[in-house]
Parts: structure tokens; C-alpha cells; sequence
């Protein structure tokens, strides 16, 4: 014999389908993780190869030398701080632009490189950034799929137990039937 469902069954599984469905396009369209929306951690630099994490290692700016010049200066340490006055002044005799130059990476994040680094560098620097990030993608989709998982199931538990609880309570205010 088929067990016949109760209407407040048939909608308690309308409500968890339904639900499933609304859960699954935020979670795609919302909070799937993807390169733009993974976030930089300093680790990931570290993940690069040697070749990229190279290309990050830049020159000290015009600010930078500055900085040290003061620093130098009232330390009492002479030699360092013309040493240091020396380099300020072949680089203001340079045509090189010394400043740092500031690269968007795909997740948004912005490196900070010299100013005379290469093409090849460049190009090399975003690649292996971005596959440091596709790396990372697998375990946060993973970890953003069991979220969701849990953002349908235990309100849907939730739901079922409060109908429970309001059946055993309805049926508790009942009259017995009476006894023959």
C-alpha cells in the first residue's frame, strides 16, 4: 500500500524545492567564487616562481633614498648619509623613472613593481599571479557548495521540526475519543 503525503507534507517539499532553487542562484550568481572575487592573501606571492617573485624585488624610490638621507642624517652616521646624498643625485640626474608602478592584478589586488621592469616581467608577474588564484578556486568552491548545503538543509529541517512540533501540540489539545 503507497503511503499516501498530507498536504502540509506536499508543501513542506514545495517550500525545501523552492528554496533549493533560491539557494543554488544566490550561490552561483552571488558567491561563487571566482578570480575576481578571491582574495589576496601575502602568501600567494610566495607560491609564485622564483622567476615572478623576482620581478617584484624593486629599486629604492626617490621617497625611499629620502627617507634613509633623514634617517642617516640624524643617526650622526656622515659616511651613510652621503653615500645615500650621492645616489639621490645620479638619480635626479637620470632620464629613468625610478617610481614605483602599480599593476591591477585579476582579483583586483594592485602590486607594486619598478618602473623598469620589462614586458616579459610584467606579463609573467599576472600569469603566475593568476595561477596562484585558479589554484585557490577548487577548495573555496568546494567549501562555498557545503555552505550552501547548509543554508537549505537546516532551515528546511527547521521548518519540518516546527510542523512536527505544532501537530504534537494541536493534536495534545484534542478531546480522547471516547471510551466504548
Amino acid at each position: 500500500m503507497p503511503m499516501a503525503l498530507g498536504g502540509w507534507w506536499r508543501l513542506w517539499i514545495a517550500f525545501t524545492g523552492i528554496y533549493g532553487v533560491i539557494v543554488v542562484f544566490v550561490v552561483v550568481f552571488e558567491t561563487w567564487p571566482t578570480v575576481a572575487r578571491t582574495y589576496h592573501h601575502p602568501a600567494y606571492i610566495y607560491q609564485m616562481s622564483p622567476q615572478a617573485q623576482s620581478a617584484l624585488i624593486r629599486n629604492a624610490t626617490m621617497q625611499d633614498l629620502e627617507q634613509m638621507l633623514v634617517a642617516a642624517d640624524r643617526a650622526g652616521n656622515v659616511p651613510q648619509a652621503k653615500e645615500i646624498a650621492a645616489k639621490i643625485l645620479e638619480r635626479r640626474a637620470e632620464k629613468i623613472v625610478w617610481d614605483p608602478l602599480e599593476m591591477e592584478m585579476a582579483n583586483g589586488y594592485t602590486m607594486t613593481v619598478s618602473s623598469d621592469i620589462s614586458h616579459t616581467d610584467k606579463d609573467l608577474l599576472a600569469k603566475e599571479y593568476a595561477r596562484v588564484l585558479n589554484a585557490q578556486l577548487p577548495e573555496a568552491r568546494l567549501s562555498a557548495i557545503g555552505k550552501a548545503l547548509m543554508f537549505w538543509f537546516i532551515p528546511c529541517i527547521v521548518i519540518a521540526a516546527f510542523g512536527l512540533l505544532c501537530r504534537w501540540v494541536y493534536h495534545g489539545f484534542r478531546k480522547p475519543p471516547a471510551a466504548t
